[in-house]
């Protein structure tokens, strides 16, 4: 949560484009990722209080803090995991509460996993990461406009669907992906015989626009939502044999 590769050339012409920042700022942030290419993270001692401010307010950089919000919010699942090794013995040796204890911000890759900085070398991108430092010198994270609302929304999809799970099988955590849809979609069938009646008027159900779906999610599909638990590793599909397809937390 919160890796991901954005091509030099693309990120470079967002900011070129942004109508909102001045042409020094522009060129003095794009001159700070061609210099730290290999690093989610920058230090700002060559940007003055004010064009910080204006990046900030712009999406363009991000507070080091940010991704220690979120560290719970990794839905690492149970089970034998090589990165809950590195987790677990920087636990021993780092302060509580600090980002050094669970891992680093290199933990997944210092335990063969992928992401931004494993990508950072590569010529032609760089990452897109929310890591924090603990440098002294004051140090702020590269960031694109609009990435914290998306993974906010990520996040919030995730806890919810297995919430709804949790819900229908509080002790196995299994669901037919039918009575998943229909939870997930907020209690509205859309069979044929349910439009029909919201067409005559007869239907009492909730509307669709007053689900939770629409609400918080912008309607998000259900389809969305279950690739990405399921790519995440936060639940499994399996074939019941007499019902269909059903999901299963892990």
């Amino acid at each position: 949560m919160g890796d991901g590769i954005v091509l030099v050339e693309d990120w470079e012409r967002r900011v070129r484009d942004d109508e909102s920042l001045d042409a020094q700022v522009k060129d003095k942030y794009i001159s700070l990722l061609s210099t730290h290419r290999t690093s989610p993270t920058t230090p700002t001692a060559s940007l003055s209080d004010s064009e910080e401010r204006d990046l900030v307010s712009a999406g363009y950089l991000t507070s080091p803090n940010a991704l220690s919000s979120m560290l719970g919010d990794l839905f690492m699942p149970p089970g034998s995991s090589n990165s809950l090794a590195s987790v677990s013995s920087a636990g021993s040796r780092a302060a509580t509460g600090t980002l050094a204890a669970v891992g680093g911000a290199g933990a997944v890759h210092d335990s063969g996993g992928g992401g931004s900085s494993a990508l950072g070398g590569t010529r032609g991108v760089r990452p897109l990461g929310l890591a924090a430092t603990t440098g002294k010198e004051r140090e702020m994270t590269f960031a694109l406009p609009g990435t914290g609302i998306y993974l906010k929304l990520l996040v919030a999809a995730r806890q919810h669907f297995l919430q709804i799970l949790k819900s229908i099988s509080p002790r196995h955590r299994e669901a037919t992906m039918e009575i998943l849809k229909e939870k997930w979609d907020g209690n509205t069938p859309n069979d044929p015989v349910n439009r029909l009646k919201r067409e005559r008027g007869e239907w009492a159900g909730v509307l669709p626009g007053k689900t939770k779906r629409w609400r918080e999610f912008y309607g998000m599909r259900f389809d969305c939502v279950l690739a990405e638990c399921v790519g995440a590793g936060l639940v499994e599909l399996f074939d019941t044999g007499a019902v269909g397809m059903a999901v299963r937390g892990r």
